[in-house]
């Protein structure tokens, strides 16, 4: 339901001949569809040997770890299938995100961050290895929280709960960040020249998801 959206999420940027890093590919949807617009897309996908950010609580935590590395060979699978279907250039780089300035991946005219830094225990880490090898526009996509939204402060909420919820344990999301706080940010990490945010309402397994979109230039 994801491909209605396209638009939305990429913001009407022009890709032609434009070269995109691309953190948290999954299975390639945003990928394939910005080099179908003439870009040259490398995405940063993390390696079979990562640990992933789990939520630590000490009851699960290994529980959760095993199931992200039962997990991740199919998706991994997911992108390479599209990217054979589509007879794709596309490149991806099997690095964690936190470690992107231990890399040469040259220099980047587009950075799109689409629905990944709330998975992470240190988002900003990500936001500035990204600022620090893109030249142009960064794209921020995120989920909006409407009590953060209330506030003109850039603000955080951290999500965990003092111990797991037995309704279903929140075990991958770590943060909500306002659309505020994502416009500051890059605009402390240097792209100052044009900023603005958008809102939509993608549909995800039939479910309506508030949704923004930051997108700031050098």
């Amino acid at each position: 339901m994801l491909r209605h959206y396209l638009d939305d999420f990429l913001g009407g940027l022009d890709f032609q001949a434009k070269r995109v890093l691309e953190i948290g590919p999954a299975s390639g949807l945003l990928t394939f569809e910005m080099e179908r617009r003439g870009a040259s897309v490398v995405s940063v996908e993390i390696p079979s040997d990562h640990i992933y950010d789990v939520i630590p609580y000490p009851e699960t935590y290994e529980k959760w770890l095993r199931a992200n590395w039962a997990g991740w060979t199919p998706l991994t699978n997911s992108w390479w299938f599209a990217h054979e279907h589509f007879r794709s250039n596309a490149k991806v780089a099997y690095i964690c995100a936190y470690d992107l300035d231990r890399y040469d991946l040259g220099r980047f005219d587009i950075c799109v961050i689409s629905n990944m830094l709330l998975h992470n225990r240190d988002p900003l880490k990500i936001l500035a290895n990204c600022a620090n090898i893109t030249d142009g526009t960064c794209v921020v996509i995120d989920i909006v929280d409407s009590l953060l939204e209330q506030s003109d402060l850039p603000l955080l909420r951290f999500m965990p709960e003092p111990s797991p919820n037995p309704e279903g344990e929140n075990w991958n999301q770590w943060w909500r960040l306002s659309s505020q706080c994502v416009r500051n940010a890059l605009s402390v990490l240097g792209f100052r020249q044009r900023s603005e945010i958008t809102r939509f309402r993608p549909m995800w397994n039939g479910i309506p998801i508030d949704s923004f979109r930051v997108r700031a230039d050098r």
